[in-house]
This record gives C-alpha cells, sequence and structure tokens, in this order.
C-alpha cells in the first residue's frame, strides 16, 4: 500500500465520511488513524505525521483546513515526502465548498488564501466523486441486503432521494423542521435551527453558543407570525431542537 492524497468531494449528506471510514477500514485496517481538527497548529501537528511510518490522516469536512493560518501545499508535501513511509492523507469536502476553488471562481474575498487552498487541492489525486444518487447497480443490491432492514428501506426510497441522506434521516429531519413552524407545534424550535442553519451557511463552523441562537431566533420566529404561532416555551423548544434524530442509529 503506498501513501497518497485522496480526496471525496460529494454532496452534504451523500455519505463521504461513511465511504472514507470504510475505505480505510478494508484497505489500511492496520494502520494508525489521526484525525486532523482545524483548531489545532497544524504545522505542530503534520511535524508529527512525518515521525510516523504507517497511518492514515482523516480531514473531515477540508475546507475548513483550506482557511487562513490552515494546512500549505508545504504542509502536504512533508507528509508525503518521504518514499520509505506509508502516509495517506484522506480528506472529504462538500462538492459546492469544493466549487469554490475552481479556476473560475471570481468573487473571493481573500485571494492569497483562495490560492493558498486550491494549491492544496490541486496535490491531491483526481477527486473521487461521490454521487447523492446511487447507480441502478448499487440500488439492486442494497434492496438484496438481507442483513439491514434499513438499508433495503432506505433503497426502496431511492427514486426521490439518496440512500445515504435517508440512512441519516436527511428528509425526516427537514420534513420534521418545516411541519415544526405550524401553529401549536414547535415554531420557536423551529427558529431556533433556522438561525442555526443560518450560522454554518454564513461560514460559522465552531458551535455557535445557545445564548447567540437564542438571541437570534426571534427574528425567524417574528417574521413566521410571532405570538400568533403560539410559540411553546424556550426550555421545551431547545428540548426539541436538539433531541437526536434515528439516523445512523
Amino acid at each position: 500500500m503506498e501513501g497518497g492524497f485522496v480526496l471525496i468531494v460529494g454532496d452534504s449528506t451523500a455519505g463521504k465520511s461513511r465511504l472514507a471510514y470504510e475505505a480505510m477500514r478494508v484497505a489500511v485496517p492496520d494502520f494508525l488513524l489521526l484525525q486532523a481538527r482545524p483548531s489545532e497548529d497544524l504545522q505542530t501537528f503534520s511535524s508529527t505525521v512525518c515521525a510516523l511510518r504507517r497511518c492514515v490522516v482523516w480531514f473531515d469536512e477540508f475546507d475548513q483546513f483550506l482557511r487562513a493560518g490552515g494546512i500549505t501545499l508545504q504542509m502536504v508535501n512533508a507528509m508525503l515526502a518521504d518514499p520509505e513511509r506509508q502516509v495517506v492523507l484522506l480528506a472529504s469536502m462538500r462538492s459546492k465548498e469544493y466549487d469554490r476553488y475552481s479556476a473560475r471562481q471570481r468573487d473571493v474575498p481573500d485571494a492569497a488564501t483562495w490560492r493558498a487552498g486550491r494549491e492544496v487541492l490541486l496535490h491531491a489525486a483526481e477527486p473521487v466523486e461521490l454521487d447523492r444518487l446511487w447507480s441502478p447497480r448499487e440500488i439492486e443490491r442494497a434492496q438484496g441486503a438481507g442483513r439491514d432492514p434499513r438499508l433495503r428501506a432506505a433503497a426502496q426510497a431511492s427514486d426521490r432521494f439518496g440512500v445515504a441522506e435517508v440512512l441519516a434521516a436527511g428528509p425526516e429531519l427537514l420534513n420534521d423542521w418545516m411541519h415544526a413552524w405550524q401553529t401549536g407545534e414547535h415554531p420557536r424550535g423551529a427558529a431556533l435551527v433556522a438561525a442555526a442553519v443560518d450560522c454554518r451557511r454564513m461560514g460559522v463552523h465552531r458551535p455557535v453558543h445557545t445564548s447567540r441562537l437564542v438571541a437570534l431566533h426571534e427574528i425567524y420566529l417574528s417574521a413566521r407570525g410571532g405570538a400568533v404561532l403560539r410559540p411553546e416555551p424556550l426550555a421545551d423548544a431547545l428540548a426539541w431542537a436538539t433531541a437526536p434524530g434515528a439516523g445512523g442509529q
């Protein structure tokens, strides 16, 4: 097994992280696994990797590592430099984020950081494009999965959604969110979720403190009707918004 830089690109809930995990489990089960975090000192982290003989470095949501002060081409080259070592850099990112580094991209607020990130991405092998919708052959194999009824059920819904989407309960969670806006349901909880979603869409990857979401959600609640919706108490809204879903269980 030679080392290298593998990049998986696909839509949200397409199954990128699961694919990365299964690929590691099958191809390099005895390699040491290191999971990088964008908040740590990546220069020190890359030096640690350089001291190892056989390892997989997992960069989930790789776009977070491409920001100012993040991973550089020099770090990537250093981690992969020695042919006597077996180091695999395994990264995944959403298609929308990957497209931000296209040669056609013109709306770049920080050109230097954008160029540095693009250099890193171009150093990877040809990206593994993971389609949200499975092929007919893949659907047929999933429907024949005798040991896992969840997989069979997800395959049956594949005419509208991706199998991985259904397994992660994505369509169900979206439906619950939309339904929650109705009068007497969970409109305050829906407003909290709306505030959190917009924070993420604006590029905030770190956890947003509850107090900030509580302050922001009033804007969304008011826009939908406010008191007319008979919003539930805040404690109930927070409990609803943070309740674990059934996906992946």
